[in-house]
């Protein structure tokens, strides 16, 4: 059968049968009817009417601001099968993602009868009704009450997103979930992107975490809220990627398993061995650590730990129970309870004693860590902090005043925050990032922080990133550097920076033998999609699921052992020595230190499809 029949059919049913003619013995023609075979459907089942036009609405997108005089329309395409009459209905329905379902109805004349109808969308619709859904979807419908018959015909869903197209294709996810559980002063990558996986071309695609409500429609994704499972989806795909879940610290890797159990790897002593009473436990949703071991908050908010005691493996007289968060700096843990209450325990002079006036605080919302000290960030827009006052334990009056503070970050010595006139504000020792330099402290179009062990960069409004602190570490950016504006992520080292850019190229500055210098060959490449530091080394993620490498070789800065294994890896995470790399088909690759989490060997029959990337039916009980 020609497909343009096909085509004309497409939405709906088709029914087959023939006809045989024969002569009879008097020899009069008879014709014969065959059986008729099960109905057909023809593509994707349709509904009765078309789908409406939205004008501006074009391959999935539509931009109010391009819409003539800022006034839309939407049309009801007139029905050629079956009419409309005088006295019909036409009502749509438009339904926005932020803003929710509203309809207006046309009661049809004898003038408008058996046409198109079209609604005008005022610029008062467009601004309560599309322009609140921007990088989000909008679907709209309508369906004709035929006042003849008093049925109702409906029509088929127009989607589209506001401002931006949602893409389509074979939609793949790269890029680590965001480690912030992860002892040391190596900053975490924190962007992840979104890829056909077949043309390799990046797509916009719609991102949310299991809790929210909301999708935020892009091409990549910054991960905020690590410890909760990430949707994404395209037109024509969803997955769902596993919370962060391999987790180093100073001397080993652990591993949260798909099953909801850990496993661990490189020195015992420190976190290297899972104690027998927690080897069997099912439920633990979070790791995190500090320099010498660590914590483990299970489903119901009870909390376990193992490890060095005075690093953090025994909590001492804190009841390990109603914890939402656990985060570790090197020799202490502080965890948030359900009553906004901050505990600790650990290294006393490294913030293991929460401070009376502030274990007495009920409107903690996050907890911050230095080498050996905490700053905690309040409900009130307020900072406190305790510790060894020399790592920044001790908080200025002028700070601890202050109550506008959106984002708080640490480093060995200090600590920096952001405030939401866009303003910074540091504290700790003055020459690794504790003191800010005027020009910086003049700026208040700041909108991101990051930092390593001895400096800290911030991002502006331009897309240019400024840096303070110790200058051979990366406290001071060359000029070459200093103009991009096209920086999508930084990672580091102890005492370097290394910045992805939009054009998949990787640049790097601070300590030479600690990573702040990109060898040759690396800085031709423009398909990085992600870079991960350990102490004094960078792994890089290319697009191809390969990795590349430089830095001292003995801690993650030499692949060559592994080279052959590193394909297909979707993620890649660090330990203070050694790297791992997290692959599509379920393996998990490890190098650098041996002795601190760079051999897996004696635990790769535990690993190997049993630590995913995306959720999988047994993902800790998430369904797909």
């Amino acid at each position: 059968m020609d497909g343009r029949h096909l085509k004309t059919l497409e939405g709906g049913t088709l029914e087959l049968w023939y006809h045989l003619l024969s002569e009879d013995q008097n020899g009069d023609r008879v014709r014969r009817e065959s059986l008729h075979a099960a109905l057909l459907q023809v593509g994707e089942p349709q509904l009765e009417l078309v789908k409406p036009i939205v004008l501006g609405e074009q391959d999935g997108a539509l931009e109010p601001g391009d819409l003539p005089g800022g006034i839309g329309k939407l049309t009801a395409p007139r029905p050629t099968v079956k009419p409309t009459q005088s006295g019909d209905i036409v009502t749509y329905t438009w339904t926005g993602e932020v803003t929710g379902l509203t309809e207006d109805s046309a009661t049809l004349n004898g003038l408008s009868k058996d046409k198109d109808v079209h609604f005008t969308l005022s610029a008062a619709f467009v601004a309560e009704h599309i322009e609140p859904n921007r990088g989000k979807k909008v679907t709209v419908s309508y369906r004709i009450w035929r006042a003849a018959t008093n049925e109702t015909s409906y029509s088929n869903v127009l989607e589209f997103g506001v401002g931006q197209a949602i893409g389509s294709g074979n939609l793949k996810v790269m890029g680590a979930r965001f480690n912030c559980h992860t002892f040391g002063h190596t900053g975490a990558s924190r962007v992840l992107s979104a890829f056909d996986a077949t043309t390799e071309q990046p797509i916009e695609a719609q991102w949310k975490y299991a809790t929210d409500i909301e999708w935020t429609t892009a091409a990549t994704w910054t991960d905020t809220t690590p410890q909760e499972s990430l949707q994404v989806r395209s037109s024509d795909k969803q997955i769902t990627l596993n919370p962060a879940n391999i987790i180093g610290n100073g001397h080993c890797f652990v591993a949260h398993r798909d099953g909801g159990d850990v496993i661990a790897w490189g020195n015992a002593d420190y976190g290297g061995k899972i104690p027998p009473a927690i080897i069997p436990l099912k439920d633990i949703v979070e790791v995190s650590s500090t320099y010498s071991a660590y914590a483990a908050r299970r489903t119901h908010g009870a909390v376990v730990v193992w490890g060095r005691p005075y690093g953090g493996g025994n909590m001492g007289s804190v009841v390990p129970s109603d914890f939402v968060r656990v985060v570790g700096n090197s020799a202490a843990f502080a965890g948030l309870k359900n009553a906004s209450q901050v505990v600790a325990w650990g290294y006393d002079n490294g913030g293991g004693t929460v401070p009376t006036a502030i274990a007495a605080l009920r409107d903690i919302v996050r907890i911050v860590v230095s080498s050996n000290a905490f700053a905690a960030q309040r409900a009130t827009g307020q900072v406190v902090a305790w510790g060894d006052p020399s790592r920044g334990g001790n908080l200025p009056t002028d700070i601890a005043l202050l109550t506008d503070i959106n984002m708080i970050l640490g480093a060995q010595y200090a600590f920096a925050a952001l405030r939401a006139n866009g303003r910074l504000v540091a504290w700790g020792r003055a020459e690794f990032g504790g003191n800010l330099p005027a020009p910086i402290a003049s700026l208040n179009d700041i909108i991101e922080l990051r930092c390593n062990a001895l400096a800290f960069i911030a991002k502006r409004a331009t897309g240019q990133w400024v840096a303070w602190g110790e200058p051979s570490s990366g406290g001071t950016i060359s000029p070459e550097f200093a103009g991009l504006t096209d920086i999508v992520d930084v990672s580091s080292t102890a005492s370097a920076f290394a910045a992805r850019r939009a054009n998949g190229h990787v640049v790097a500055w601070g300590s030479p033998i600690r990573g702040g210098v990109v060898p040759a060959d690396i800085a031709l490449l423009n398909d990085i999609v992600q870079v991960a530091g350990t102490q004094s080394a960078f792994a890089a993620l290319r697009k191809n699921g390969t990795v590349v490498a430089w830095g001292k070789p003995d801690m993650g800065g030499d692949t060559s052992a592994v080279e052959d294994q590193l394909i297909n890896v979707q993620a890649l995470y660090a330990s203070d020595e050694a790297f791992a790399a997290l692959t599509s088909d379920g393996r998990v690759v490890t190098w650098g230190n041996p002795e601190k989490g760079g051999n897996s060997s004696a635990v790769q029959d535990q690993l190997v499809g049993q630590v995913s990337y995306q959720v999988s039916a047994v993902s800790r009980g998430v369904s797909v």
